[in-house]
């Protein structure tokens, strides 16, 4: 991080914890003091209960399951809000992708109300990339958003699970 950045949370209790505000200081991190019971200004917010709740369905046995069901949950929330959020019990390869795409990604695209011309988007995954998932999309006449070959993850927070 460059110089001068500055943390920001918000009033949850556990972020305005005696210990908490102590560790902080400690460590030397500038806190953006924010006032209680001002508005939450942060549109995730109202996400977390949705992540909270499919997670909680996936019943993760250990912390590395944990992780890998909140990377993938999470994932699956597009910027207009969660659409229909899919879970998949064993893994997932191109045939169940496109299986999932097809029974899900236009009703998803209806129930956000999606204006014409929005792009879909998904990452170099071998599922994504795969001639028949490409060949699939290409005959339904979705818009692929192109994703070049090595490029860095842009979905920020696919940097936070690493």
């Amino acid at each position: 991080m460059k110089r001068g950045w500055v943390f920001k949370h918000d009033n949850d209790p556990k972020h305005t914890a005696r210990a908490t505000k102590e560790w902080l200081r400690k460590k030397y991190f500038k806190v953006l003091e924010w006032p209680s019971q001002s508005p939450d200004l942060n549109p995730i917010e109202n996400l977390w209960r949705e992540l909270k709740v499919c997670v909680a369905q996936r019943q993760p046995q250990n912390i590395t399951a944990l992780k890998e069901i909140c990377m993938e949950e999470w994932a699956k929330i597009p910027a207009t809000g969660p659409g229909r959020l899919i879970h998949v019990k064993e893994r997932m390869n191109g045939a169940m992708y496109r299986e999932i795409l097809s029974d899900n990604l236009l009703p998803s695209a209806r129930a956000l109300k999606m204006k014409r011309g929005w792009v879909f988007q998904h990452d170099n995954d071998p599922k994504h990339t795969a001639r028949a998932t490409k060949e699939w999309l290409r005959k339904k006449h979705f818009k692929v958003l192109e994703w070049p070959s090595q490029s860095p993850d842009l979905n920020p927070i696919e940097n936070l699970w690493r």
